[in-house]
């Protein structure tokens, strides 16, 4: 997949806007998926380019990519040897924790769920099912995720971002008490129910 000035006859290319037809007269792709309300010239690159033509080039090309994109490395079910548990985790037997990830105390994680390398998750937390939190992720204590939830690398969730408050002699951190779910509003539309963060 490249773009229309960039693609070379080995190439798929996307025009989704009448705004690239200059960028497409000139386009050497082998092909382009292209928008059916785009007003197509009569040019050359019609004779010797294949159209695909769509209600949507935007979403067309998100298809065409995923069927291309190799697969996401994930860590085996199991947890790994260097993984520092407390005692009192509790964890669903089908999860993956993968290597130096850190569990506290009294936390909760359900079954599905995928912990990538590097992960921190505090004391008293609960990890909803079939949730996936990439390398060095941090969930701060007390924090509740729901099911289906992804959190991208180097996260962090939990952190005293309420700011501060004056009581008179000093200033108080408003820590958080949070509860992230994939029924949440920064969902992803393409994603229905997960939440991506």
């Amino acid at each position: 997949m490249a773009n229309l000035l960039d693609a070379t006859e080995s190439d798929l290319s996307f025009l989704g806007s009448d705004a690239y037809l200059k960028e497409f007269e000139k386009t050497k792709a082998a092909a382009v998926i292209v928008k059916k309300s785009v007003h197509l010239p009569p040019t050359d690159v019609r004779d010797k380019t294949a159209l695909l033509i769509v209600d949507n080039a935007d979403l067309a090309q998100a298809k065409v990519l995923e069927l291309l994109a190799p697969p996401v490395p994930r860590p085996k079910i199991g947890i790994d040897s260097t993984a520092r548990i407390a005692p009192s985790a509790v964890l669903s037997e089908d999860v993956s924790i993968a290597a130096n990830v850190v569990i506290g105390e009294r936390t909760t994680i359900a079954r599905g769920s995928i912990l990538h390398p590097g992960v921190i998750v505090g004391d008293d937390v609960i990890i909803g099912e079939n949730c996936e939190f990439f390398p060095n992720v941090t969930i701060r204590e007390r924090i509740s995720i729901g099911h289906r939830v992804i959190i991208h690398a180097g996260s962090v969730l939990g952190t005293d971002g309420f700011g501060y408050r004056w009581d008179g002699q000093q200033h108080l951190v408003m820590y958080a008490a949070v509860s992230y779910s994939a029924t949440g509003a920064s969902r992803n539309p393409a994603d229905r129910d997960q939440l991506w963060i």
